[in-house]
């Protein structure tokens, strides 16, 4: 594990990481296990005198749990791309499928009617 955690340590190498994991983890062997931070984010508010921990932490936060959105993501694409829709073009595309991904954040038709209805007309009729 101290290779792979050597390339992304910063400054100190892994050795520097070893004995900061070997302190980090003698600290919490102190802690009652109620007491200990269950989630890394939780433990990244701990983590302040132990910096190489700390960004180990941070990199271990960001990676996603599943792949489950990504797979719902090109699933969505393929409904959307359909033989009808192939001449589409790529602007199109991205936006009908945002629509689809952030579907609980899209408006009403209620709404949108409303807001072109609150607005004046843009249209000047020459007789």
């Amino acid at each position: 594990m101290t290779e792979l955690v050597a390339s992304f340590v910063p400054v100190h190498g892994s050795r520097t990481f070893a004995i900061e994991y070997r302190l980090w983890n003698h600290k919490w062997q102190a802690v009652d296990v109620a007491d200990r931070p269950k989630t890394v984010l939780s433990a990244l508010d701990h983590c302040t005198a132990y910096p190489n921990v700390s960004l180990l932490l941070q990199l271990l936060a960001t990676i996603p749990v599943t792949t489950a959105e990504a797979e719902r993501l090109f699933s969505k694409l393929e409904r959307t791309l359909t033989a009808i829709r192939s001449k589409m073009d790529e602007q199109r595309l991205e936006a009908l499928i945002l629509l689809q991904v952030h579907r609980s954040d899209t408006p009403t038709v209620a709404a949108i009617i409303d807001c072109f209805a609150t607005t004046a007309a843009r249209l000047d009729f020459i007789l």
